[in-house]
């Protein structure tokens, strides 16, 4: 009988390392491809496809639409009337994020002093909710329509 040489021990110990790395000598467990009837009798802790669609839908359908509120001003007035405060109230406290506070310029022929006026509008706002505690963000925003206040959330900026 041959001995085998030093190069055929190389190739065979080289070629036996390599094998499980090809999946050759893996241990695969047999697949149950079977379809059963009982969907829903799955064990604790485990839940199928279909549920977690539904669950999903569920939730989204759900979830509240944020909208925005519009506040429409007279003139230079900047002062909050008491329908217009429970408006803003009512909808500061349905969500917790910062109020952002769009003012557009007061209707008027002098460009400077209707800016004033609808910056001042949204500093009346701003100060009303900060003394409730929540917070708001103010900006001026010419594209509204004069006289008018838009409050909004942050996810509804884009709108």
């Amino acid at each position: 009988m041959k001995t085998p040489n030093l190069k055929t021990i190389r190739t065979l110990i080289l070629i036996s390392g390599m094998l499980p790395l090809t999946g050759c000598v893996t241990n695969l467990k047999p697949i149950n491809l079977s379809m059963s009837d009982q969907v829903d009798a799955q064990p604790p802790g485990k839940i199928s496809i279909d549920q977690l669609l539904l669950n999903a839908r569920q939730q989204s359908s759900s979830s509240p639409v944020r909208s925005d509120l519009f506040l429409q001003f007279e003139g230079d007035r900047h002062q909050l009337n008491p329908e217009e405060k429970q408006q803003i109230l009512s909808f500061s406290r349905k969500y917790p994020e910062t109020l952002y506070l769009a003012c557009a310029p007061a209707s008027g022929p002098d460009q400077f002093t209707a800016a004033t006026i609808g910056v001042r509008r949204c500093q009346q706002i701003s100060q009303f909710l900060r003394e409730r505690s929540f917070s708001s963000e103010i900006m001026l925003s010419p594209q509204l329509l004069p006289d008018q206040v838009r409050l909004y959330r942050s996810d509804a900026a884009g709108g």
